[in-house]
């Protein structure tokens, strides 16, 4: 995968500012010519984000990368894992040449195996075991080839998740909420794209999740762009509460599941809901009210 390279780099380049993060100050202070024996205590995050800001021997793109490690160190996985309802399970029961043709549909390399539910995982299974001939035949049941999968709380840390996944040479993990459940999935790819940014290959989708149309000012996004993202990218400001995404403030602010044309008006925003996605909205559109 193209992830795992980067992945060594980032390892590289950036392990005194990760282990910084986790252990002390004392390597990044020396590096910019501080004693770290010195008032030790008193080095705030930004102090050192300033720092690094000033320091002539990174790049643009450097200190970009070493800024956003900081913000990860502050983030959970549920923020930036694949929600539920958005994965796409593989049950146990399935023939490899059913599996086959769903993998061709959806064009993931990897699908989480389940018995029954969601909430029992059993494993996943990679694309490529699939057309292997010689360890199953079509007709076989894909339970004969599932690997073993790694199991996350949601709550962990961004940094801790993205070391633990390396160590144990895993691609993807289940996250699990407060009860035990299946809240979600993550992959290598989101952690890293978390302090590097997004990284596309010929087979990801190119649909942005934000669209600008210049002309009107009026935004259409993905239901499932975070709160966060929102911000920084857009610059439309969602009042915090008990949801992360698009579509979850907008099924919080009516109190019920959203129905394609409702609308939702708040500090000066006007959001439309475009289409659905199962029970969540889908295509939003933001605008500023005139």
């Amino acid at each position: 995968m193209a992830s795992a390279g980067i992945i060594d780099w980032l390892a590289k380049l950036f392990r005194p500012i990760i282990w910084l993060l986790s252990k002390s100050t004392d390597f990044v202070v020396r590096m910019f010519g501080l004693d770290p024996a010195e008032q030790r205590t008193q080095i705030s995050e930004e102090e050192l984000l300033d720092l690094v800001a000033g320091h002539a021997a990174l790049s643009d793109e450097e200190r970009d990368i070493v800024e956003e490690v900081f913000n990860a160190s502050e983030r959970q996985v549920h923020e930036v894992m694949v929600p539920r309802t958005e994965v796409d399970f593989m049950d146990a029961s399935l023939t490899v040449g059913k599996a086959i043709a769903l993998a061709i549909d959806k064009a993931h390399s990897r699908y989480p195996v389940v018995r029954g539910s969601s909430d029992e995982v059993i494993g996943f299974i990679h694309v490529r075991d699939l057309l292997d001939t010689s360890l199953v035949s079509p007709g076989g049941k894909i339970q004969e080839l599932v690997r073993n999968i790694m199991f996350l709380p949601g709550t962990k840390g961004i940094l801790p998740a993205l070391t633990e996944m390396r160590n144990q040479g895993q691609h993807v993990a289940i996250v699990l909420d407060e009860y035990g459940g299946t809240d979600g999935i993550i992959t290598l790819e989101d952690l890293v794209e978390c302090l590097i940014g997004d990284i596309r290959d010929e087979y990801d989708d190119q649909t942005k999740e934000i669209a600008h149309e210049a002309r009107t000012g009026d935004f259409e996004i993905d239901g499932l762009i975070s709160i966060e993202e929102l911000l920084d990218e857009a610059g439309i400001e969602i009042p915090e509460g008990p949801y992360e995404t698009a579509s979850g403030f907008v099924m919080h602010f009516l109190g019920r599941i959203p129905v394609e044309n409702d609308v939702v008006s708040i500090n000066g925003l006007r959001i439309t809901v475009l289409s659905m996605e199962g029970k969540r909205a889908g295509q939003l559109l933001i605008s500023r009210n005139a």
